[in-house]
């Protein structure tokens, strides 16, 4: 009997592997199709199965559970927009700034949110909604949180290096400016994007600039 050859096993071992991969990102994204266009309560596995072209035992291989693909939608979708938008605060014109530039330039991300990707807002509050109802694990959302909390990272690095120029000023830490702040933006942003518009008043501001009047007291209240 003749041996395999190491070549032909890790060759053979890295299709396998590719071939998982894109079944994972077509149920994924067959998933974050039908959430966006009927939401993640009334989408079930099924439908994902057939909207991938992928058979349902397949699918719960991959995702054992609805609550966990959801989660891997979610994740997927700030993985994207990570990879797009970090370049514009890692470059080094941004690490030249002032702490309270950078915290602006980062602030200034949430209408860059508003404008091109209310996709991405609606689904985030559909999944908050969807996690209260089918709450995961601390454990499954382990891996969701850390991605957010390295986005987290640069915010409080632009905070603390405001406080340390002192173009920034507070008597809270870092942290609790980072959540009070950020948690004011989104859900302001994702108020303007889904539901800004309900009454004839809301028509007299425009969402884009009451976003500028946000982020612009938000900063002098730190400055």
């Amino acid at each position: 009997m003749k041996k395999k050859n190491s070549n032909t096993v890790s060759n053979s071992t890295g299709i396998r592997q590719t071939a998982m991969e894109q079944k994972r990102e077509r149920i994924l994204s067959g998933a974050s199709s039908l959430f966006r266009r009927q939401g993640i309560e009334n989408t079930s596995m099924e439908q994902i199965s057939k909207e991938a072209q992928i058979g349902s035992a397949t699918i719960y291989r991959y995702f054992p559970t609805k609550p966990q693909l959801v989660c891997a939608v979610a994740s997927k979708y700030w993985l994207e927009l990570k990879e797009r938008y970090l370049p514009l605060i890692e470059s080094d014109d941004y690490n030249a700034q002032t702490g309270h530039e950078q915290l602006k330039r980062i602030l200034n991300l949430f209408i860059t949110l508003y404008e091109e990707h209310t996709d991405f807002l609606s689904f985030l509050a559909d999944f908050d909604t969807y996690i209260k109802s089918s709450p995961l694990p601390a454990e499954q959302l382990s891996g969701y949180e850390d991605i957010i909390f390295s986005l987290k990272e640069y915010a409080q690095q632009a905070i603390q290096k405001g406080l340390a120029d002192h173009t920034l000023h507070s008597l809270a830490d870092t942290e609790e400016i980072y959540f009070t702040v950020f948690h004011c933006m989104l859900s302001t942003t994702q108020k303007m994007a889904l539901s800004g518009n309900l009454l004839p008043m809301d028509s007299k501001v425009s969402g884009k600039r009451q976003l500028l009047l946000l982020t612009e007291l938000l900063l002098q209240g730190l400055a």
